[in-house]
């Protein structure tokens, strides 16, 4: 289908060129294929070799296990992911990696097919005056219906032959090479999957739309059967392909004369195959019956089967937002749009529109459009804080078609030109893919990026054996998962998420994991859960009394560990937690120790003991931070800061001048640290030193009081 009805955009938008029909058919054949290779070229060679933020290392789990993944559970992509992790090559996260970059380049040769697509359909000469494109059939403006294949050209000017491959191949990389598609094509995400389905189901959808007479399978159009199987299996990655409904909307009631020749068989088939998709859900209270390591939702029974395929824990961050942070949104989103895309393109893509417009394609034009502003709409309704510019990809997709419009219309009329017209034209189309590739190649080179791994490790790094970890830090938790129950890593370590365990589901996986505590703990947790069933039941509860038994119950969890077990929880703990415990910085969390230890020389023993990190990539320049990256790294030299500052109230300077130093040679630019180091120097009588550190402090940040205070006192002993 996509061959075929791409073989039309030259064979019939530019009849007359010297190359035959054949050469012409071979060139179109290959444009998909070549956009995908090389795209794979460049996703490959920026590949994030190791587990990355956010849900990679949950999802990595979930597809060494065949488990079940974070609502709504992505079936069809866990599925793909398990396969992909029985192949004998590298890590098991390489592997899932490997399979976005795959994705991922599929989703740019589909967006090729479907940019030729949209261009058979729009005559790249001027066209007739009065002619307009409506629903497969052309009407002059007096409404006589013309004779004529579907969609045909109502006049077409010969024109180069590269051009609609040139135009369709640069915008499909050009959305390739944006951050957003780019930075999913290289780590363990469903995105890529997602929009892979996604343009493969327009491409059918466009295909459908500008064929003449399609042939049937069971009396529905073969193109229209083969966008409803892969609109349903998007649908059982991700969600975002329901913004693909205006599209189909536009199109199938530009069409709509045609629909009376399905029968009830067509529309049958239709549903089918709609449906294979979304019957993979049916997977999911299989599996957790089967027992899976990780059984996120625990969908066995049918309300929590529907809470997680309806992701019902994330429904409370739509349409909740107030108008200003809406607004805030849709600016944010014009910022990831204009940032992935380029001005270039997003101009060629308004440029497309005006074209469109212009020769009254409105079908194509609402179609786009349609899909565009509903992702858009959704988008900056939707507040949550990880992969946001995700649902954007919809819009991006949409845009990027556009664009080939307008981009092959600037090319057409450069190449009229005469003279160097021909160069110009393919400048253009070049220009449009290497911008957004060298605009984007340095952030997204990830092939040296081990940061989430090294994190974790370098976390695990500074715990005693058999300890016990709380956290809510859901950026070392995934990647704990991953290196804990997928390349066996210190199964010593008990890690508990404090966010999950607010989810009745987790608690399945703790008495799994760890039957010990949770079996010491009985009472404080049948108490907490019997609160969370009212809540997750949409019963009356009491957010009080919810509040105080969830902090018992862990509090209770670190009262049971710590009888014979080191316990540490990362900073960002939930208040009460912990209140009558001292806590000491260790390495990159916090030890919780009795105030008797303490008193005893515990502490002061813990907080001696300097962390042996790896930093690789986190200061040397070497690997790009992304926003993740950006939030999570000043856990590093923040711990570091507050072990030297544990050190000078027990007044060990020397040893807080080396953990400040620690801090300052993973991020020079610490106002307050540099302004710590100074009262450790001034501790020691090193007055001149000190003078130096308070001095660098206030140069980074003039309103920083301790250095000012510090400054003075200095400058008063030197007389200066």
């Amino acid at each position: 289908m996509v061959q075929t009805a791409a073989r039309s955009a030259i064979e019939r938008a530019e009849p007359g060129t010297v190359c035959s029909a054949a050469r012409s058919g071979s060139l179109v054949w290959l444009t998909p294929a070549v956009a995908a290779a090389l795209a794979l070229a460049v996703y490959l060679r920026t590949l994030r070799p190791d587990v990355g933020w956010a849900d990679s290392g949950e999802l990595i789990l979930a597809a060494a296990t065949f488990g079940i993944a974070h609502p709504p559970g992505m079936p069809l992509w866990v599925l793909l992911a398990h396969l992909a992790t029985l192949a004998p090559l590298g890590s098991v996260a390489l592997r899932v990696n490997l399979l976005s970059a795959l994705c991922g380049a599929l989703a740019v040769g589909a967006t090729a097919a479907s940019a030729l697509i949209v261009l058979s359909a729009v005559p790249a000469g001027d066209p007739r005056s009065g002619a307009r494109h409506v629903g497969g059939a052309q009407r002059s403006r007096a409404g006589k219906r013309r004779t004529g294949p579907a969609n045909a050209p109502v006049a077409a000017t010969p024109v180069a032959p590269w051009i609609a491959p040139a135009a369709a191949s640069a915008v499909a990389l050009a959305f390739g090479f944006g951050s957003t598609i780019w930075s999913f094509a290289t780590e363990a995400e469903v995105y890529p999957l997602a929009v892979a389905l996604d343009a493969l189901a327009l491409a059918a959808l466009l295909g459908w739309f500008v064929s003449a007479r399609p042939r049937a399978l069971l009396g529905a159009p073969w193109p229209l059967a083969l966008f409803a199987l892969c609109w349903g299996l998007g649908m059982a990655v991700h969600y975002t392909a329901i913004f693909l409904g205006p599209a189909a909307l536009a199109l199938l009631l530009a069409r709509r004369r045609e629909w009376r020749h399905w029968g009830i068989g067509g529309v049958a088939v239709l549903l089918l195959l709609g449906l294979v998709g979304p019957a993979l859900y049916l997977t999911l209270p299989l599996r957790a019956s089967a027992g899976v390591l990780f059984p996120w939702g625990d969908p066995r029974t049918l309300d929590r089967f529907i809470a997680h395929v309806t992701a019902r824990q994330y429904q409370g961050s739509l349409f909740a937002s107030d108008l200003g942070t809406v607004l805030a949104q849709l600016a944010r989103a014009v910022r990831v749009i204009g940032g992935d895309l380029t001005p270039l393109l997003l101009l060629c893509a308004g440029l497309g529109v005006w074209q469109l417009a212009r020769r009254r394609t409105y079908a194509l034009l609402w179609a786009l459009l349609g899909s565009a502003g509903v992702t858009i709409v959704f988008t900056i309704n939707y507040d949550i804080q990880e992969d946001w510019e995700a649902y954007l990809l919809v819009a991006q997709l949409c845009l990027a078609l556009l664009g080939a419009v307008g981009l092959r219309w600037v090319a057409v009329g450069a190449v009229r030109w005469g003279g160097g017209g021909q160069v110009a034209g393919a400048a253009l189309a070049a220009a449009v893919t290497v911008l957004g590739l060298g605009l984007h190649f340095a952030a997204q080179d990830h092939s040296r990026d081990r940061l989430a791994r090294l994190y974790a490790t370098n976390a695990l790094a500074g715990l005693e054996p058999n300890a016990v970890l709380l956290t809510r830090d859901w950026n070392l938790y995934a990647p704990l998962l991953e290196l804990q129950h997928v390349e066996g890593l210190r199964p010593d370590v008990t890690v508990i998420d404090l966010l999950l365990l607010r989810r009745s589901w987790y608690y399945r996986y703790l008495e799994q994991q760890y039957p010990w505590l949770i079996a010491a703990s009985r009472p404080e947790v049948d108490a907490f859960l019997e609160q969370l069933a009212r809540y997750e039941g949409g019963r009356p509860y009491d957010p009080v009394a919810i509040d105080q038994r969830f902090i018992a119950m862990i509090n209770r969890f670190i009262q049971i560990a710590g009888q014979d077990r080191p316990v540490y929880l990362t900073p960002g703990w939930d208040d009460g937690v912990a209140k009558d415990l001292a806590l000491v910085p260790s390495g990159m969390a916090l030890r919780a120790i009795e105030r008797q230890q303490e008193a005893a020389g515990l502490g002061l023993a813990i907080a001696l003991r300097e962390p042996t990190w790896d930093l690789a990539g986190v200061n040397d320049g070497t690997v790009p931070l992304d926003d993740v990256a950006e939030r999570m790294l000043p856990t590093y030299w923040t711990l570091e800061t507050e072990r030297g500052a544990y050190l000078a109230r027990a007044g060990r300077w020397a040893e807080a001048e080396q953990a400040y130093r620690h801090a300052l040679a993973i991020n020079p630019a610490l106002s307050i640290t540099q302004g710590k180091l100074g009262q450790a120097l001034a501790a020691q009588g090193r007055d001149r030193e000190a003078l130096a550190a308070f001095e660098t402090a206030l140069r980074l940040d003039p309103r920083n009081p301790e250095a000012a205070a510090g400054l003075a006192a200095v400058r008063q002993r030197l007389g200066t």
